[in-house]
């Protein structure tokens, strides 16, 4: 009997340890997707090239450049009514546009955001603050960017009352009272989200859109449809053009060391 029972001791140490791999705990992967293809799978399996942190070379840094553009005829933005407002309205002596598609010569565009997507580089969040006005009863600049936990600053130069009111996944939601002229109120987001926006609640003709990052990597076209993305590491990076209007879209663009990489995107409603 005692036979027995050392064979069978034996015997269970042994499934024990065989299935412990020496001690370490396995991590099991949630099952795939129904319907996934075996192209996504192996995507969400292997880490993207950009995913893993990268050290920075100044000495072999380059530079990425898009051209955003508009395809074909832009849409035509309508004049805001202001008239509830005597105080906007006497900030203006022309008609104010819709802002939400700026299109310049050529048919470019302004206010893309664009960004690296994944790059991992630790750097300092910027010491200088990133403000936005509210000027015209309009927010100036119409779309921003920053780092994710760097100070931001909403400023009031209008003889009026405005109410800043942010609608974010990543850093909820908050409003704040602006009643006078030179008023400041310092706020952080700290999490990274890509676009979200702010609105007045007083004046609903009033938006900004906003994008936090955990990187520097990040950008807004101006007027001539041009962002430009500084000191990138050498290597091939998926890089997002984001529009408020027109959405996303992505492309591979590859920069060589010391290099300046250029790629051009463009929008329509289609």
């Amino acid at each position: 009997m005692k036979k027995i029972v050392c064979v069978a001791l034996v015997a269970l140490l042994s499934v024990v340890v065989g299935c412990g791999d020496g001690g370490k705990t396995e991590t099991r992967k949630p099952p795939a997707r129904s319907g996934a293809s075996n192209t996504s799978a192996a995507a969400e399996a292997a880490p993207s090239a950009s995913s893993a942190e990268v050290t920075l070379d100044p000495a072999t840094a380059g530079t990425i450049t898009v051209t955003c553009k508009v395809k074909g005829t832009p849409p035509k933005m309508k004049t805001i009514d202001m008239s509830k407002d005597g105080v906007c309205v006497g900030l203006h002596t022309a008609p104010v546009l819709e802002d939400s598609v700026v299109v310049g010569e050529g048919g470019s565009l302004a206010n893309v955001i664009v960004y690296i997507k994944d790059i991992n580089i630790k750097t300092p969040v910027p010491a200088e603050p990133v403000v936005l006005d509210q000027k015209g009863c309009v927010y100036v600049p119409h779309v921003i960017t920053m780092r994710a936990g760097q100070k931001f600053v909403i400023k009031n130069s209008d003889a009026t009352s405005h109410n800043v009111h942010l609608f974010s996944k990543a850093n909820g939601t908050w409003n704040q009272t602006m009643n006078g002229v030179g008023e400041l109120t310092d706020k952080q987001l700290s999490n990274p989200e890509s676009q979200f926006e702010f609105r007045c609640d007083v004046h609903p003709w009033m938006k900004a859109v906003a994008g936090t990052f955990k990187h520097d990597y990040h950008t807004v076209s101006g007027t001539n449809g041009a962002a430009t993305l500084k000191s990138v590491p050498p290597g091939e990076w998926t890089v997002v053009a984001s529009h408020e209007r027109f959405g996303k879209k992505e492309m591979k663009v590859k920069v060589d060391a010391k290099g300046a990489a250029t790629a051009s995107v463009e929008f329509s409603d289609e």
